[in-house]
């Protein structure tokens, strides 16, 4: 069953992930469309993934309209951006500890996931990804249509999107577990 280039363009799933068989990605580029496009051939059928194209439901791709998405995990905080950085004009993160991802004045600024956690009365930020360390890969080299996962990372820390191609799921988790010490898993869907 072939699958044509324009009904792969996103779904996505959170998902913590050590390695990846096939990893593609990019830099953050100035509008970030770089790190979120990945291509691959299998089988003579071109797969494409552009994760921030527009679709019926979600016309910003898997970006979030308000330049970051925010959830609660167990005691903490996380706060992401797919395959970009985040960008704050209401509700930024406010903490000590954030020199590598905005600094005290801009934290959040300049890296794509960081989580907030209060520590003695004060919230303490870990970056956990920045768009520059990013590597995209396919689920499974087998199913190709399936989608691809998005890895963005930081020295102790990670957080894994699954983008899968599903028509019938639009709809936001607010689910997240905590893999190992700093390692991100949970859901998110798009419709194709």
């Amino acid at each position: 069953m072939p699958a044509p280039e324009p009904r792969l363009p996103l779904l996505l799933l959170l998902v913590a992930a050590c390695s990846f068989g096939l990893a593609a990605g990019g830099g953050a580029g100035e509008g970030g469309a770089g790190s979120c496009d990945f291509s691959v051939e299998r089988g003579g059928e071109l797969y494409s993934f552009t994760l921030a194209a527009p679709t019926p439901a979600h016309r910003h791709g898997v970006l979030s309209e308000d330049g970051f998405y925010k959830v609660a995990v167990n005691d903490s905080i996380l706060w992401f951006q797919v395959c970009d950085e985040m960008i704050f004009n209401f509700d930024p993160p406010v903490c000590l500890n954030c020199e590598d991802c905005g600094g005290p004045l801009r934290c959040g600024h300049g890296c794509s996931a960081l989580v907030s956690k209060d520590i003695g009365g004060y919230d303490v930020c870990t970056t956990i990804g920045k768009a520059a360390n990013s590597q995209i890969s396919l689920i499974d080299e087998s199913k190709p249509q399936q989608g691809v996962i998005v890895k963005m990372f930081s020295p102790k820390c990670s957080i894994s999107i699954s983008v899968l191609c599903d028509s019938t799921i639009a709809q936001v988790s607010d689910k997240f577990n905590l893999s190992g010490n700093c390692d991100y898993v949970g859901t998110r869907y798009l419709q194709c």
